[in-house]
């Protein structure tokens, strides 16, 4: 990574657009660590972004097909002034607005995708029509919307509104979501700050147990595709050194741990059914 070397007295902004906690902020750290920034009139703010983008089938690379919802939101705090930009929501603290963005439209997505690999779907809106898995993603967002509800004061009804918007989104036929495009890395997507083991712990430290959180952890743990390396990776570790070393390693919890416990309970679970529709 090089320096950022602005010449111009005019205000530069790089924007991190990535899922995640602080993006900009960490990406100026790595800017920093590497070189440091070559003007004051530099600045990071963090934002979150919100649109599904499918994978791509066209010829042009050019060409790129999205869904026509869209959200963007910028945090205002540590900026003398705003960049002119459109389509922007401008927040003080982007912290309430990232995680009910992880919290709800990642973890349903993730949900959706590893609970319909069990049951062999293609895409997501596919997914979606089973209510065996729409009756999951659902139940977790909703397990998800308390905790944002206590945490940042969300509005209840809009919250809720929210969620159905989101789930209408997954359900779009014309994107063609891939169920092994949302997927994919689950080993990231089960990390201890990430979409689902993150509101999962968060929920068990409020006395709340997340069940349907649990299942579709569960089913990300079950989930494989040869093709994605972090996928093989969980996989080969569950197989040499058991689903406990394993959940122990890649999500940060412990034996005997009451989230562990529903994790299990669901994963074996799972298993049995597995064998179950084999025979």
């Amino acid at each position: 990574m090089g320096v950022i070397d602005v010449s111009a007295d005019a205000p530069v902004y790089v924007i991190a657009c990535e899922n995640m906690i602080g993006g900009s902020a960490s990406l100026h750290e790595a800017i920093e660590t590497s070189g440091g920034v070559g003007t004051a009139n530099v600045s990071f703010p963090n934002a979150a972004v919100d649109r599904i983008v499918p994978l791509q089938q066209h010829a042009d690379p050019l060409f790129v097909e999205v869904e026509t919802f869209y959200e963007w939101v910028i945090e205002t705090k540590g900026l003398a002034e705003r960049p002119p930009l459109q389509g922007v929501t401008w927040v003080d603290e982007i912290g309430p607005y990232i995680e009910r963005k992880l919290f709800t439209v990642n973890t349903g997505h993730a949900i959706a995708s590893y609970i319909g690999s069990l049951f062999e779907k293609e895409t997501i809106d596919e997914v979606l029509k089973d209510r065996r898995v729409r009756q999951v993603v659902q139940g977790a967002l909703y397990e998800t919307s308390w905790l944002l509800l206590e945490k940042y004061g969300f509005e209840a009804k809009e919250h809720s509104q929210y969620i159905q918007k989101i789930i209408k989104r997954f359900e779009n036929p014309k994107l063609k979501d891939e169920v092994s495009r949302v997927a994919r890395s689950p080993i990231r997507k089960l990390g201890p700050s990430d979409r689902l083991v993150k509101p999962a712990r968060e929920l068990i430290d409020n006395g709340i147990e997340p069940n349907e959180l649990a299942y579709g952890i569960a089913a990300a743990l079950t989930y494989y595709n040869p093709e994605d390396s972090e996928s093989s990776e969980l996989y080969l570790s569950i197989e040499e050194d058991g689903i406990v070393s394993t959940v122990e390693k890649y999500l940060q919890l412990h034996e005997g741990d009451t989230l562990t416990k529903l994790i299990l309970e669901q994963y074996h679970l799972i298993r049995e059914q597995e064998k179950a529709r084999v025979s």
